[in-house]
């Protein structure tokens, strides 16, 4: 983040703008990418904050239920014996 900075500074310097490293380093210079991913991680936190507080429910869905045990018996009971 350093030499960033540097380098924004020696930028500024070139053309003319009068800005010091500390109004560089603490100023809303901030790329796309990173603004998204700050986005990101704030929905992120907000939906599991919800989750926790139990304000937000969490969708399951069954995809495979174990046969009861009397359906398996008689299932391996329909089965040849293997050799």
């Amino acid at each position: 983040m350093d030499l960033l900075i540097e380098l924004l500074y020696e930028m500024s310097l070139r053309l003319k703008y009068d800005f010091d490293k500390t109004h560089i380093r603490t100023s809303v210079y901030l790329p796309v990418a990173h603004g998204e991913q700050e986005d990101d991680s704030i929905a992120i936190r907000k939906c599991i904050r919800e989750l926790l507080e139990w304000k937000r429910p969490l969708p399951m869905y069954v995809t495979n239920l174990p046969q009861p045990y009397s359906e398996r018996a008689e299932a391996q009971e329909e089965r040849p014996a293997a050799t």
